[in-house]
């Protein structure tokens, strides 16, 4: 083990300082850690030694920095499974104090895979093409997470109009070679009081793909916020490659532009030149421009990108802004369910939508709302749009007149011209009351298969998909259970006609998966619960009774099973007790949604009631099948996955994956922590349990053999549970 204590420096650490040290009291500052692959513990304090850590990192290193300020530059050059973060309290890592002189990077990764820079301060650098972290060359898995930035620019003045070849970044990720820097994360950072000129405040440029840029907040920056961008020769890429690609850019906040007036073009979340790129479920606000789609560079492309479920409102040029002013070709775009309120209010009238040169646009299910006698669409002078396609969307102004919503643009098929009655837009609540005229007035044919409104509710839950940025919550669903039924009376009945049970309900709202049987019961009952919806399989329990469903889950006289064999065979795991009660005429249950992985749309429900000999005398439904019960539609509109506390104290990394996962949390007290990677197939691939002392740890998951796509990752620790999702690659 590498480490450096207060005055004991990296470079002279021997065994003998070491004792002298853990006597002195420093043994409390070790920790268990947890970590599938070699390497060391490396302590680094203000006195020295975090620059010689960086440069001499090994594989498998974690660089624990003591709490204090530090000088960079500091590097990591062809590095690999590399951690850098806070030891004990905030790590402030600064640059130039001077806007005088040229600003440096404050950290610069270049050339390296596996890296996590997580929860450290990067502030007070000074100077044109100053950064607080450069990732350049080739690279993979690097992950930039919990962290701050501030006080980063070119100048220190917001307002001091930059000349095109002065710049700075918080974040800038420059894929510099004819191999790609991939499976980026940027996730949970604050980037505030950011002077960044001509560039932005986070930048993935050149050879980048696979990215995911999610949970940052951005606040009182100046000029462009996030930024995908590609084509600009300067970044030493091939032109084949040299572009931003294949990413997502999700659950953003960018807010309070601070820069100069007259740099109009300052957008919230651009993509500029990249391609394949979806911007979903961001929120933009008192910026110039709320989203915009294009390409600078003249001659080039940029295509297949979406813009989806997002919100701009108060944005002064105007809401998105879709195409090039250039000759180069911005295709195949597709902005839908967003909400887009009283933006384009500046000088000009760019509308909530200014249209730029496109081709083969899709703009659906949008809500735009003007302020009055503004636009809603305009064709910018000097520019065309072909091929495109309008429909489904709701205009709405103030003052009721819904004339002259489009300047230089063909009308909207299908639209809808009224109050969209937004829950209180005086407070900034865009979500609509449930008697909107949004509801299920968007496009019949579209799914949102896997897709999740801005406040997180499944797409759709009604005939057709809301039109706007929010789906609509639904009634309210309150069960307590309580063997009582009247809080059942408006549940739909899922099955009836049972042996001996006469009727089956079913429901969930944001925490709990709910279940009503009602009949003839004995001394023992099993609920059976198929989450995936596949039949047969590993973790697919065939019931003679219902033998054409697969169960995932089982329910036995107040504890939750998972089942863990195949076919009819008896395997199950016990996942603790749940909430029921059970009378000689009904069975009420409820279970957190957390535990179930439902990976679908639809639950199937079984119930069976046993003798004391645990043979069967009653069931519902009859036939072969469980009854079919479909998520949201007993009331709640809401997202399967639902973290609770111990979110707060956990770290599942990176995000994309590809061939591992990396899970990092805080014990509180001793105790078992169980990890779980389960698939969308709802297979088991992974899994960890140990019992663990208290402090921080970390694992390594392996992944391998998991398809592409979504999976569910389950923490349970400290006795609670969180499912987070993870792109895998």
């Amino acid at each position: 083990m590498k480490t450096i204590f207060s005055q004991l420096f990296y470079s002279v650490l021997n065994r003998s300082a070491f004792r002298n040290a853990c006597r002195a009291g420093f043994l409390s500052l070790l920790f268990f850690l947890a970590y599938a692959v070699q390497g060391a513990n490396v302590y680094v304090s203000t006195s020295g030694g975090l620059a010689s850590a960086c440069s001499g990192a090994s594989s498998g290193d974690v660089i624990f920095i003591a709490a204090g300020n530090y000088t960079g530059p500091f590097v990591l050059s062809g590095k690999s499974n590399v951690t850098l973060k806070s030891y004990n309290g905030t790590v402030n890592l600064e640059g130039s104090s001077s806007t005088g002189t040229n600003g440096i990077n404050i950290l610069h990764i270049t050339n390296s895979t596996n890296i996590l820079v997580d929860g450290l301060v990067f502030r007070n650098n000074w100077g044109n093409t100053g950064n607080g972290i450069i990732v350049n060359g080739t690279g993979n898995e690097i992950d930039i997470v919990n962290c701050e930035f501030y006080n980063i620019g070119w100048t220190n003045s917001k307002t001091t109009m930059p000349t095109s070849g002065e710049n700075a970044h918080a974040i800038v990720v420059v894929g510099s070679t004819s191999s790609a820097i991939q499976n980026v994360f940027i996730g949970n950072n604050s980037v505030h009081d950011c002077i960044t000129g001509y560039s932005e405040s986070i930048t993935l440029v050149g050879n980048v793909q696979n990215f995911l840029v999610e949970g940052n907040t951005l606040d009182g920056n100046t000029n462009i916020g996030i930024d995908a961008a590609g084509h600009f020769s300067w970044t030493g890429a091939p032109a084949s490659v040299n572009y931003a690609r294949s990413g997502i850019i999700r659950e953003n906040v960018v807010k309070n532009y601070a820069g100069p007036a007259a740099l109009d073009a300052a957008g919230g979340i651009y993509v500029d030149g990249g391609s394949y790129i979806t911007i979903e479920n961001n929120i933009v606000f008192n910026y110039k421009v709320g989203f915009s789609v294009g390409c600078e560079v003249a001659g080039k492309s940029s295509t297949g990108n979406i813009v989806r479920n997002n919100l701009a409102y108060d944005c002064t040029l105007s809401g998105l802004f879709l195409g090039s002013n250039t000759t180069s070709t911005v295709s195949g775009t597709q902005v839908y369910n967003n909400t887009f309120y009283k933006c384009g209010t500046g000088t000009y009238d760019n509308g909530q939508i200014a249209l730029q040169n496109n081709t083969s646009s899709v703009i659906k299910n949008n809500i735009m709302y003007p302020t009055d006698w503004r636009y809603a669409i305009v064709q910018m002078g000097g520019t065309t749009t072909t091929s495109h396609t309008l429909a489904y969307n709701l205009y709405w102004r103030d003052n009721a007149n819904t004339s002259s919503l489009f300047y230089n643009v063909s009308g909207d098929a299908n639209s809808v011209k009224q109050n969209p009655l937004f829950v209180n837009a005086g407070s900034d609540n865009y979500s609509i009351s449930s008697s909107s005229p949004a509801v299920d007035a968007g496009d019949p044919s579209f799914t949102g298969s896997g897709q999740e409104d801005l406040a997180g509710n499944t797409r759709k839950q009604g005939s057709a998909v809301d039109i706007g940025a929010y789906e609509t919550a639904g009634a309210s669903l309150n069960i307590t259970v309580d063997g009582a039924t009247s809080d059942w009376s408006s549940v739909s009945t899922i099955a009836t006609g049972g042996t001996n049970l006469t009727s089956l309900k079913a429901a969930d709202n944001t925490s709990n998966f709910y279940v009503l049987a009602q009949g003839s019961f004995s001394t023992n009952y099993q609920v059976f619960l198929d989450t995936d919806n596949n039949s047969t399989g590993s973790n697919e329990y065939t019931s003679s009774s219902w033998s054409s469903t697969g169960f995932n889950y089982m329910i036995e006289n107040g504890t939750l099973y998972q089942y863990t064999g195949t076919g009819s065979s008896w395997s199950w795991s016990s996942l603790g007790g749940i909430t029921a009660v059970k009378n000689s005429s009904v069975l009420e249950l409820s279970v957190p949604k957390s535990s179930l992985g439902i990976s679908g749309s639809v639950v199937r429900v079984a119930v069976a009631s046993l003798n004391s000999g645990y043979s069967m005398v009653g069931s519902i439904p009859s036939g072969t099948s469980g009854a079919a019960y479909t998520i949201g539609s007993a009331g709640s509109r809401v997202a399967v996955e639902a973290p609770v506390a111990l979110s707060n104290m956990l770290s599942i990394f990176p995000n994309p994956a590809t061939d591992y996962l990396r899970v990092a949390h805080v014990q509180d007290h001793e105790g078992v922590v169980v990890i779980e990677v389960m698939g969308m197939d709802g297979k088991r691939y992974a899994e960890w349990s140990e019992l663990l002392p208290p402090g921080s740890h970390q694992y390594e998951l392996s992944l391998k053999g998991m398809s592409k796509g979504m999976a569910l990752v389950r923490v349970a620790a400290n006795g609670e549970t969180t499912v987070r999702r993870i792109i895998i690659r």
